[in-house]
């Protein structure tokens, strides 16, 4: 359970997510859109009323999907893989640029390496940015932390990570003795497999969840604004995974059900007005409808615990 600190209102804001998934039983399977639909079900704010127990924001999203490919398995190394992988690497194209290299899982044995095919530079470190070409990156925030970091007019969510990373001999030359080697894997009839240990540029993949949920709140303007975050945490909290919800190619109906426990939303939102905006999308990457909540406060929607 991830502890999120940099909070004014709370000390500390924690929220994991909780996902079940109900579906429905169908004799006589109905003709569906390969393209996931989604439809608002029901929201619940379960206040247990102690400062020692967590709270509850409970989503129910009931959806519809013609081909059944919805869901993402953390135990499938096609899943962990391009292009559902965690996070960005990249390499220093030597002009200023940065080349993203994805994740892939190549030995059931270790985990994902970093997957290039041909591209040439060196791995993009926090040490990248004393370079005069790359004085724009941002600098340390913290680990794990997305920097407030503007590119091209567009905010980014690029941050350094201290972390092991597998790269195979053959991408050797993205390393050079900069770079901690702490380990050399060896089997006969395959590429060494450099283990690095450093900190490194990377970017969260948006597409390595399932599901994501906006959090919308009206301001004086009486307009919906999107909930920045980043003010409280360092992680995008609200997207996350949903397992796999039928191994057989058909279509499927059924009901999401997405819990989110939390010491922080009393304090942080009390009697403001909120919406949630949630999308979800199947492992072809076809993105669903986009629903959203009716306007609620959390004393609106609030239920016994």
């Amino acid at each position: 359970m991830p502890y999120f600190g940099r909070m004014n209102i709370a000390r500390r804001l924690a929220i994991y997510a909780v996902l079940v998934v109900i579906l429905s039983s169908c004799f006589d399977p109905p003709e569906y859109s390969v393209i996931p639909q989604i439809e608002f079900n029901d929201i619940a704010f379960v206040d247990v009323g102690d400062f020692s127990a967590q709270d509850s924001l409970i989503l129910w999203i009931d959806f519809k999907d013609g081909d059944g490919d919805l869901g993402l398995s953390p135990n499938d190394p096609r899943h962990i893989s391009e292009p559902y992988h965690d996070s960005d690497y990249f390499l220093e194209d030597g002009s200023g640029g940065l080349i993203p290299i994805p994740k892939e899982v190549r030995y059931t044995d270790i985990p994902p390496m970093l997957k290039l095919t041909g591209q040439q530079g060196k791995l993009a470190s926090i040490r990248t940015r004393k370079k005069p070409l790359y004085s724009y990156l941002p600098g340390w925030r913290g680990e794990n932390c997305p920097a407030s970091f503007v590119r091209n007019g567009v905010p980014d969510t690029i941050h350094y990570s201290y972390q092991k990373i597998y790269i195979s001999e053959e991408d050797g030359h993205i390393i050079d003795n900069t770079y901690q080697i702490i380990d050399t894997l060896t089997a006969q009839d395959f590429p060494d497999i450099y283990i690095v240990e450093d900190t490194v540029l990377v970017k969260p993949n948006p597409l390595h969840n399932n599901i994501r949920v906006d959090w919308l709140v009206q301001g004086n303007d009486g307009n919906f604004h999107l909930f920045d975050w980043s003010e409280v945490s360092c992680t995008p909290i609200f997207n996350a995974r949903f397992p796999v919800l039928e191994d057989e190619t058909r279509a499927i109906e059924g009901t999401l059900q997405y819990t989110m426990k939390t010491f922080g939303l009393v304090p942080l939102f009390s009697i403001k007005t909120l919406k949630l905006r949630i999308t979800i999308w199947d492992r072809a990457l076809h993105k669903s409808n986009v629903v959203e909540t009716p306007p609620f406060t959390l004393n609106d929607i609030r239920r016994g615990g």
